[in-house]
């Protein structure tokens, strides 16, 4: 990607170092810069300050849940893409991620090439909707001249 504005940025946010170091050298391969944080409060903090493109986030962590992160997130950018990842299948915290509408949720150990395609999808997504920008940004800007 050639400039700041087209580059895609990840906030990954998983409590278990172990799976966040493992998955966060895959997924710098699908991005221009991945942010880690090791529960929601800090991945709260991390998205107010980095304005992320795409989020991935565990659910069960410390000091503050993935789906609290993630409505707390979605109160600022509602059209975020936000992907669960979770060893949690009961049907209440389905239902709770069902309710938030986000754009995946997965089960660890989670299938890399299931994540991978989401990352793709929302990457190219992204990058189209920031050239549009660009470039009407351009366009208007030869306007006044």
């Amino acid at each position: 990607m050639d400039t700041q504005e087209e580059k895609i940025i990840i906030l990954y946010v998983e409590d278990e170092e172990g799976i966040r170091e493992g998955l966060s050298k895959t997924i710098r391969y699908f991005c221009d810069e991945l942010i880690g944080a090791c529960d929601g409060l800090e991945g709260l903090k991390l998205y107010k300050e980095h304005n992320p493109d795409i989020i991935v986030t565990d659910i069960k962590m410390p000091n503050m849940n993935g789906i609290d992160m993630a409505k707390e997130i979605l109160k600022i950018s509602p059209d975020i893409p936000i992907v669960f990842t979770t060893v949690h299948n009961e049907t209440s915290v389905r239902y709770e991620v069902l309710e938030l509408q986000v754009d995946g949720y997965l089960l660890q150990p989670v299938l890399i090439k299931s994540l991978i395609d989401k990352i793709n999808k929302f990457s190219k997504n992204i990058s189209m909707e920031k050239i549009n920008k660009m470039q009407y940004v351009k366009i208007q800007e030869q306007k006044d001249i």
